[in-house]
């Protein structure tokens, strides 16, 4: 059975679908990520990065800054695929950056109940990965971006 409509109805029909496809790609498309974010900040500063993890909830120790160039390896063994999925559970994803060279930030955290240091891996003046880890030899190891 087929359903015959007017053209007038053809044409609403037809603009009623392109206009639902067009917001949804605009909603996936604008849907922030965590890479994103840090563009809002000049995170390839000291200040940059400070307001940055501030906006995530962490408080730093600016003097405590290490910076290192690090290669990312040109292949994910197991531990890198189980530190990426930490990454991808936050919105980031170290495999665009497999064989690169990037920056590597640490920092001393001073808004935690346990010694912590956070860091960041920046690409590209974007943030690409991070993580909170203590610095207890027991210690853990979790995202960037609060609970």
């Amino acid at each position: 059975m087929r359903i015959a409509f007017d053209p007038y109805t053809r044409k609403r029909l037809v603009l009623l679908v392109a206009l639902a496809a067009g917001v949804c790609a605009a909603l996936v498309l604008s849907r922030p990520t965590r890479g994103a974010l840090s563009a809002h900040y000049r995170v390839q500063t000291t200040e940059g990065r400070k307001a940055y993890l501030h906006a995530l909830g962490w408080e730093i120790d600016p003097a405590s800054e290490d910076i290192r160039e690090t290669a990312v390896p040109a292949t994910m063994d197991a531990m890198l695929a189980d530190y990426n999925a930490l990454q991808r559970s936050q919105g980031f994803d170290l495999r665009p950056y497999l064989g690169q060279t990037v920056t590597v930030v640490t920092y001393s955290v001073t808004n935690a109940a346990v010694p912590n240091e956070v860091t960041l891996w920046i690409a590209n003046a974007v943030v690409i990965a991070g993580d909170v880890h203590t610095t207890a030899i027991d210690g853990g190891m979790r995202g960037i971006v609060s609970d």
